[in-house]
């Protein structure tokens, strides 16, 4: 399987597939051929398949695996070839030598690396053929070491019973490939990094002795014990462990051969033996570890060293930044000002003192640097290292820290170290991979910082002074190579290491680092905007990628031309001619993603829709959706990543009868779904069917059954039909199901429902703590979240969906916590899951009444206070007349939170080809999806500027018509009832009963203070 980073080699602006590279100059000669008579060939994601006609494979089986390495790939495709049409099977292999490299390099997936072909054995005794007759012929080939198969002798042939056709099941919530039981079952298809045969496959004779005989081989100990894994790459690991001959703590990092290629081809192997003469040669300073020991075990290589205290630099910025903080005082600022100038110039000292010994670190970044407990600091990860006056370019790299423009001498340092010394105040360095421009905004984040007079000029001229030493005479910027995962920079919005990677791409700045000059207008964006070559139907086509200037101090009219801008990007981007995707979005969007409201179309078109922008192309785009939805695998079910999102957005843009058939497809999965997030499972699924216009009795029997479910499993966690979210927050946690089961209280009048939902906020609230700052986090140790999707934000959502039914004092304390941390200054991605879009949305959300949230009766509460710049105007010039005025001012704190928000995009903000566009999660290529890009910051933006305190798609849906007012509890005081798993405080009334609650009995608030509540959606 490829990595990530493999999404990054087929386009410099957006992520898409690896099979869409460019990779004509390095295609293996077999690609090209004609297949003979009597067989067939079809290509697919970079594969081509060789099948003979007429031929019909069992479903699974027993298949083969070819490894081999680079250089001799084309030669045994060729072997492969002839002995596959010899005997009629059938098999597959990579087209190319850029995508073996991609599918094999420092990141891939290690359960699916180092596979060239795949051959198809309709038979055992054809199984056996392939082995002994096709060994014989690849004899003395090596390659990766395909870890989830079972190596056949010593030679390049690995097999694994799984599927040959590819079919899914859902694991949870989650759609995963699916081999089926004896009995009829699909279940998971294990592709884990350690062979696995099912307990019910059939295992030939010879295949069991071979299991045996691997079992049986001897190995020689080693006097270490391995304690811990602290990271795994498909090149190996990194382990904690213990020497036993004195006990004392090591480090041990191993290297497999042929694997975890970087992008000259170079392994795993050949790099760490690079860093053992590297620390040998730095044997006796203090800023290095130091060797130990360097030995081979089994066939992988392993060097021991020192286990250095204390934590990465990365950890210790995130920790200590005051900028995730709200409103940080200048003591805050002043300190860690002090903290982190002292940190650079300890690591530039030690960066000289490598280079005195003719050195080259080659991979500074953040997390390579470590913080002793007394402040001293260490420089780990030699692999990249190299001599000073060595021929040799480094090809891995932190996106935030290397770049393909620097590629030799010590330059690779000094440009890496003006990165970290900007870093460290703005951990967003992976902007300046699509712009020079973006440089200007880093340095406005970190003038937040009582820096010494000079240093933004330091920052400019180090960075000039690397490019100009170190620089390539490329036109284009390409990848430093195949682009693995790094080991990222940057902040989560809470204290602690950074959750998601950053990903290596060698983009970076082009010479002239300064401000975007010429930058004065989106449509020209002016000499700052680089030209790159993004990928469409027709082949390349240049595109201009800079920073976009955005409006200080803006008002209404500034406020629609970033929506209006917005929009337009968005559409721009579309291309309707291809059929994976519409919209080019983040990683999410493969391999199924194209269609999906989270990564995919149907979110975009909800966003375009919903905010009402000009949008001419709509009916086509809708076309492609319902074509994309019919090629859906139908396991692919939920709200956010499935078929009842891909329905609801067809059902509220008329479309009612594709979207009728796609919640046919949806509800026949029902009992399949195990997961019950509002992202995948079953109150996202719920949520959509609840939102359907038309009254249908089977459809009210379905949300009954699951809201059962979601009930049981809140009085009883060890129920088998669900499984427990393990991320609080509003998309995949029990924050979606608290949201669901309060809409399915508002249909049924049912108490068991609401307390359910009172329930279910319970388990995420659990999890939640309050950070230095007085500041509701959820707690997922060593970080805190506030996101969204996962954290604290997406909890007060649902918390906020809550107090619709009455005042509770613990949501309204949940509110205040959370409103609190909403003004963090500095959030690492813009986007809506996970970044600021969300906070603003949320902020937005909490700002209204809970009972004024629903679109169909939606009402703002009056206004306290108003705002110079969000203050009531006339309506924006317009033809549009049911456009919403952009204006009206959010009440105190919320209004403050708003506009910091909004001035705060200017960090995120490109113009592509002159139009507003933002980054995904990789942070170095644009995304126009509803979970990390434009479209969800598009509706954030939206929300906030006109005042519907709305936050993600299908929150607002409408009631069905069938759905009656139900009395609510009521009354001014609480009492404490029991609730699934624990007890819940809710509002009370003059008296309680008792009512039947599943897997029990609970109290509940009683009639004699009940009174209307109207409908909700």
């Amino acid at each position: 399987m490829p990595t990530p980073g493999a999404f990054l080699i087929a386009d410099p602006i957006f992520v898409d597939s690896p099979a869409n590279v460019d990779d004509t100059a390095s295609r293996f000669p077999l690609a090209a051929e004609v297949p003979p008579a009597g067989w067939q060939t079809v290509a697919e994601g970079g594969w081509v398949m060789w099948f003979p006609t007429g031929v019909s494979l069992p479903r699974q089986g027993w298949k083969v695996h070819v490894s081999v390495e680079l250089d001799a790939a084309a030669e045994v495709l060729g072997e492969v070839r002839d002995f596959c049409v010899e005997r009629g099977v059938a098999f597959k292999f990579l087209r190319s030598r850029r995508l073996a490299l991609a599918h094999n390099e420092k990141y891939a997936h290690r359960g699916g690396s180092g596979k060239l072909a795949a051959l198809y054995p309709p038979d055992e005794a054809t199984l056996r053929l392939v082995l002994d007759e096709l060994g014989d012929r690849l004899a003395g080939h090596r390659g990766p070491y395909v870890l989830s198969d079972l190596r056949w002798g010593d030679g390049p042939l690995y097999l694994r019973y799984g599927a040959f056709e590819q079919r899914y099941c859902l694991d949870g919530d989650q759609p995963v490939p699916a081999v089926q039981r004896p009995d009829g079952t699909l279940v998971p298809d294990e592709r884990n990094p350690v062979f696995t045969v099912p307990d019910w496959a059939p295992v030939p004779d010879f295949v069991a002795a071979r299991m045996r005989a691997l079992a049986e081989e001897a190995v020689a100990e080693q006097p270490y014990r391995i304690d811990e894994a602290l990271h795994h790459s498909n090149g190996g690991g990194v382990y904690r462990g213990t020497d036993l001959r004195d006990g004392r703590q090591v480090v041990l990092r191993e290297a497999r051969p042929y694997a975890g290629l970087d992008g000259a081809g170079t392994d795993a192997v050949t790099r760490l033996r690079r860093e053992r003469d590297a620390l040998t040669r730095l044997a006796d300073l203090d800023c290095v570890p130091r060797l130990v020991d360097y030995f081979t075990w089994w066939e992988h290589e392993y060097l021991v060293e020192e286990y250095v205290e204390g934590g990465t630099l990365q950890h210790e910025v995130a920790l200590r930044h005051p900028l995730i903080y709200p409103d940080p005082s200048p003591t805050e600022l002043t300190g860690y000002t002090d903290w982190a100038l002292d940190v650079v110039d300890r690591v530039e000292r030690a960066l000289t003192q490598v280079h005195e010994r003719g050195i080259v670190f080659g991979d500074l970044h953040t997390a390579n640097v470590m913080i002793r407990p007394d402040g001293g600091v260490v420089l780990i990860d030699f692999e990249q290292a190299y001599g000073i006056d060595e021929d040799f370019t480094p090809t891995l790299g932190d996106p935030g820290f290397a770049t393909a423009r620097v590629r030799h001498g010590r330059a690779v340092d000094d440009y890496a170290l003006a990165c970290l010394r900007l870093s460290i105040f703005a951990p967003a360095t992976p902007l300046l991979s699509l712009a020079d421009g973006k440089l200007d905004d880093l340095l406005a984040v970190a003038s937040r910082f009582p820096l010494p007079a000079g240093w933004p000029e330091r920052i400019r001229a180090d960075l000039r002074q690397a490019l100009a030493a170190g620089s390539t005479a490329t036109s284009d910027v390409g990848p430093v190579s195949g682009a693995g995962l790094a080991s990222g920079a940057g902040l989560a919005s809470g204290a602690g290491p950074v959750s998601g990677v950053g990903l290596a791409s060698g983009v970076g700045l082009a010479s002239g680092v300064g401000p975007a000059a010429g930058a004065g207008t989106a449509a020209g964006v002016g000499r700052a905007a680089r030209r790159l070559r993004a990928v469409d139907a027709s082949g390349a086509v240049a595109r201009r990628v800079g920073r976009y200037p955005w409006p200080v101090e803006a008002g209404p009219a500034e406020h629609a031309g970033l929506l209006d801008s917005l929009a337009a990007g968005i559409r721009a981007s579309a291309t309707p001619e291809r059929t994976d995707r519409l919209f080019p979005g983040d990683l999410g969007q493969y391999p199924h993603g194209g269609a999906t409201v989270a990564h995919g179309a149907a979110g975009v078109i909800h966003v375009l829709t919903s905010t009402r922008m000009a949008y001419p192309e709509r009916e086509e785009h809708l076309d492609w959706l319902i074509r994309a939805a019919d090629r859906l695998p139908g396991e692919y079910v939920g709200l956010y990543d499935g078929l009842a999102g891909i329905a609801t957005v067809l059902h509220r843009t008329g479309r009612g009868d594709a979207a009728r058939q796609l919640i046919a497809r949806c509800r026949s999965r029902l009992t399949e779904v195990r997961g019950v997030s509002l992202h995948s499972g079953l109150a996202g699924i719920g949520l959509a069917l609840a939102g359907l216009t038309v009254p249908d009795r089977a459809v009210e029997d379905d949300l009954l059954v699951i809201g059962e479910r979601l009930v049981r499993a809140l009085a009883d966690p060890s129920v088998p039909d669900v499984v427990e979210p393990s991320r609080p927050g509003l998309l995949r946690g029990w924050s979606g199901p608290a949201v669901f089961l309060s809409r399915l209280y508002d249909r049924t009048g049912d108490p068991r429902h609401l307390a359910a939902a009172y329930a279910a906020l319970d388990r995420d609230l659990a999890r939640c703590v309050t950070d230095r700052c007085g500041n509701l986090q959820v707690s997922d140790e060593p970080r805190l979240l506030l996101y969204l999707d996962e954290g604290s934000a997406g909890v007060a959502v649902a918390a906020h969906e809550l107090l619709r039914h009455g005042e509770v004092a613990r949501l309204r304390e949940t509110l205040t916590g959370v409103r609190r941390a909403l003004g963090a200054e500095f959030v690492l991605l813009p986007g809506l899951f996970h970044g600021r879009a969300g906070l603003l949305a949320t902020a937005a959300r909490l700002a209204t009444s809970p009972r004024a949230t629903t679109s169909s009766r939606l009402a703002t509460s009056p206004r306290a206070t108003t705002s110079s710049r969000l203050a009531a105007s006339p309506r924006v010039a317009d033809d549009r007349p049911d456009r919403i005025t952009v204006g009206r001012a959010w009440p105190g704190e919320s209004d403050r939170q708003v506009l910091a928000h909004l001035d705060r995009f200017a960090h995120h903000a490109y113009a592509l080809d002159g139009q507003l566009a933002f980054p995904g999660d990789t942070m170095i290529r644009l995304s126009m999806d509803l979970a990390t890009g434009s479209a969800g910051v598009l509706s954030a933006l939206h929300a906030a500027l006109h005042r519907t305190g709305v936050t993600l798609p299908f929150l607002d849906l409408p009631p069905s018509p069938a759905s009656t007012d139900h009395p609510r509890p009521a009354g001014a005081d609480e009492r404490t009832v029991s609730a699934g798993a624990g007890e819940r405080t809710v509002p009370a009334g003059a008296g309680e009963r008792t009512v039947s609650a599943g897997a029990g009995e609970r109290t509940v608030p009683a009639g004699a203070g009940e009174r209307p509540l109207s409908s909700v959606a």
